[in-house]
C-alpha cells in the first residue's frame, strides 16, 4: 500500500475527530489573537491622553480688525464683516465681506424669509 493510499485510510476511519481538532485549533488561534495585547496597546481601548495644558506666557493680541465690534466700524477700517458670526475679520473668510446686510440698497437685508415654490427638485424660486 502507499502512503498516499495509507493517509485516506486514516482519513477516512478519523474524519470526524480530524474536523474537531482543526476546529479547535482554529478556534484556539482566534482566542489569542483577540486577547493579546501588544507593547503600547491595551485592551481596554482608546484612553485620553488628558487635558492640554498650555503653558503661561504672552497671549496673542487680538488685531485692529478683531477689537471692532460693529459692521460700520469694520468696513471703515478695511476689514471684512461676517454678518453669521458677527464678528470683524482682517482675513477674507467665507461668509466674510466688505459690505454690511441691509447697509447697501444693492443687498438689502431681508426683514422676512421669502416663500420658495418647488419648480423641481432641488430648485426653488420665490414668489412674485
Amino acid at each position: 500500500m502507499s502512503l498516499a493510499g495509507s493517509i485516506n485510510n486514516l482519513y477516512k476511519k478519523y474524519k470526524k475527530q480530524l474536523a474537531i481538532l482543526v476546529l479547535i485549533f482554529f478556534m484556539y488561534k482566534i482566542f489569542k489573537y483577540y486577547t493579546s495585547s501588544y507593547e503600547g496597546y491595551s485592551n481596554t481601548g482608546y484612553q485620553s491622553p488628558g487635558p492640554i495644558i498650555i503653558p503661561p506666557g504672552p497671549r496673542p493680541t487680538p488685531t485692529k480688525c478683531e477689537k471692532n465690534s460693529n459692521c460700520q466700524s469694520c468696513i471703515s477700517s478695511n476689514c471684512f464683516w461676517g454678518d453669521r458670526d458677527q464678528k470683524c475679520s482682517s482675513t477674507n473668510k467665507s461668509g466674510y465681506g466688505k459690505i454690511c446686510s441691509g447697509s447697501d440698497p444693492t443687498c438689502p437685508k431681508c426683514d422676512e424669509c421669502p416663500k420658495l415654490t418647488l419648480l423641481k427638485t432641488p430648485t426653488f424660486i420665490t414668489t412674485q
